[in-house]
């Protein structure tokens, strides 16, 4: 019942994850937001009387049950931001979608992901060198994340299912439909051993403002991000430096100082965003993906820096499942302390809130 509520919230427009997440902690749960008041809503900051009316009016709980319908008839899983199916990365950053929709087996937190990116406009020598690192990478159990464009991203996720590896396209809009249409069969291959994934609900056009958004997915869910060729300005650097400014690792290929198509990984090396690779092993041996394959996602998480609080209420949630009431018994902090910390502690993809407001770690 709770992911009804949380599609719902997630499709009003105006709100955003960050405002609705900020909903949630105020109200307890997704479906309290909706049983609030419009009063009590409008103390939460940035919710206007507008987007407080639309959420009591109730009109966007009926679009998500016929979304969620539709995406039961048509083998779509559903996954919110509190489940653990839900891409551990990804939910460290802030604007981390409320509910994502994926079609294919591939449990995104699998194998460890890293992202290959590009222009549309590549050359024929990108597309080689894309061919080489996404077959490396395929060899070394990775999955692939990209975007399903021409160029750079296509060649990626082709060379990897063409070495039966996982890929998985981050799309910027529903999985009712393919775009470029005459990647479908390509797309078609993927699900063999990967995903499609998106946070758009079927229906949804592919609209430019759509692809920035998107590439926030690409560069949140994976270790690392590389850049085979950019020009000055497009999506891939985008999504370098969305990547960049969440402390993932960011790598360049260098190119042609004269060409357009390799201006934009170029500057990333001379702004030190990006790391200067001329080979895969560099890319392996810089992550230690080696040692980082043999740990067990529980074991990623629980190696994030904790502050003083956050580990009392780690050592406190390894006994049992608790409820707000029994955590703040325990800690020497005040309620709206608490909320904020365990609001953290969710972003970081350390706990889950249950209904009811009970909390489990993951």
């Amino acid at each position: 019942m709770e992911k009804l509520y949380l599609l719902a919230l997630q499709n009003i427009h105006g709100i955003g994850s960050i405002r609705a997440k900020n909903l949630i902690a105020h109200c307890g749960s997704a479906e309290a937001v909706f049983h609030s008041t419009e009063q009590n809503l409008r103390k939460v900051p940035g919710i206007s009387e507008n987007s407080a009316k639309e959420i009591i009016s109730g009109a966007y709980l009926k679009e998500a049950e016929a979304e969620l319908n539709f995406c039961d008839k048509n083998n779509i899983e559903v996954f919110t931001y509190y489940e653990n199916s839900y891409p551990v990365l990804l939910k460290q950053i802030s604007d981390a979608p409320l509910v994502l929709f994926k079609k294919g087996n591939l449990n995104l937190n699998q194998k460890t992901n890293i992202a290959i990116v590009g222009t549309r406009d590549a050359t024929q020598y990108g597309k080689q060198i894309t061919e080489k690192f996404a077959t490396a990478f395929a060899e070394a159990n990775l999955n692939v994340v990209s975007g399903l464009a021409i160029g750079i991203d296509i060649t990626a996720h082709k060379t990897v299912t063409e070495h039966k590896g996982s890929t998985t396209c981050v799309l910027a809009h529903g999985l009712d439909r393919i775009y470029p249409s005459h990647h479908k069969s390509i797309a078609e291959s993927i699900l063999e051993n990967g995903a499609w994934l998106t946070e758009y609900p079927s229906k949804t056009q592919p609209d430019a403002t759509n692809f920035p958004e998107r590439n926030r997915i690409i560069a949140g869910m994976c270790v690392a991000t590389l850049v085979v060729e950019a020009r000055p300005k497009g999506g891939a650097l985008i999504t370098a430096r969305l990547a960049f400014s969440e402390n993932r690792e960011v790598y360049a290929i260098p190119g042609d100082i004269e060409r357009n198509s390799s201006k934009g990984t170029n500057e990333l090396i001379k702004q030190n965003i990006a790391k200067l690779v001329t080979e895969p092993e560099d890319i392996l041996k810089d992550l230690n993906l080696v040692q980082i394959l043999k740990k067990e996602t529980k074991t990623v998480l629980t190696s994030l820096p904790l502050s003083a609080e956050e580990q009392q209420i780690v050592n406190l949630l390894k006994e049992k499942e608790c409820v707000i009431d029994e955590i703040l018994v325990h800690m020497d902090m005040n309620p709206s302390k608490l909320f904020s910390t365990l609001l953290e502690m969710e972003f970081k993809g350390i706990l889950m809130q249950l209904p009811g407001k009970k909390f489990k770690l993951l």
